[in-house]
């Protein structure tokens, strides 16, 4: 059997600019600033292709809140920051793929700027956590259309381990079902990504991980992947953290 080389990529999805007190409440409140939307593209041993997260609709890109009426006050709120090559499909051709060469799509949660381009991928299978199926399907996440082969949502209900590389942690909290992802890599080691389990440095710093429906769960969810990091000594990638997003390695660079 064929051997691929394992390897992480780091997507950009966009950028939104608002008040960063509505991430780190009661230490940021008034500060503005920009935010990058993460997506992950993970090549596995066996050559498997995972997608962690698709970023907000990409009709986003040219019609900010197009979903959203004139008066919403989400458009004063959130003020997006999209342009032509936040597309999933321009992101990937920088990989050299496209969206029909993606085997798995992990939805770590339905948030909009999280799962907004499930259905572009017409040969993965969809990956969520059952809190997170049954309170968004037919909403934020589209149903399955088996007359076009499109393959149906994997339901997990726990950890999952879904290739030798990725591993899938429940980290709920900032709402049921969230997934955080574990990528073991023959090079780098160890790479957390904890999604909106922890915002950014400054939450561990305020020692709130993120926003969250369960605030009690959030802080435990937090509290692991800062263990595991700890115990693993691996790279702990915040979900919007503009700093660290800017540091690290983006295509044509990668970790491996």
């Amino acid at each position: 059997m064929t051997t691929t080389r394992p390897s992480l990529h780091l997507l950009n999805f966009g950028r939104m600019r608002w008040d960063l007190g509505n991430m780190v409440p009661g230490h940021l409140d008034g500060t503005w600033g920009s935010i990058p939307f993460p997506g992950f593209l993970i090549t596995g041993s066996e050559g498997r292709r995972v997608l962690i997260d698709s970023g907000p609709d990409r009709r986003h890109i040219a019609e900010p809140w197009f979903d959203q009426p004139p008066d919403a006050p989400v458009r004063q709120e959130m003020q997006l920051e999209l342009v032509p090559e936040d597309d999933p499909e321009v992101q990937l051709d920088a990989c050299g793929l496209s969206p029909q060469d993606i085997d798995v799509v992990v939805v770590t949660h339905t948030h909009f700027d999280h799962a907004g381009n499930v259905a572009l991928f017409p040969n993965a299978e969809p990956v969520v956590h059952r809190d997170v199926y049954t309170e968004s399907i037919g909403r934020q996440l589209p149903r399955t259309d088996s007359s076009a082969g499109t393959p149906r949502y994997r339901i997990i209900d726990s950890d999952f381990q879904l290739t030798p590389e990725v591993t899938l942690l429940v980290t709920p909290g900032h709402c049921p079902g969230h997934l955080s992802v574990v990528v073991t890599l023959p090079g780098t080691g160890t790479v957390i990504l904890s999604i909106d389990a922890i915002y950014s440095r400054a939450n561990v710093t305020a020692g709130v991980y993120s926003v969250a429906q369960d605030p009690d769960q959030a802080k435990r969810s937090g509290d692991r992947l800062l263990a595991l990091a700890r115990e693993t000594g691996g790279l702990l990638i915040f979900g919007h953290d503009m700093e660290q997003w800017r540091s690290l390695r983006h295509p044509p660079e990668a970790y491996y």
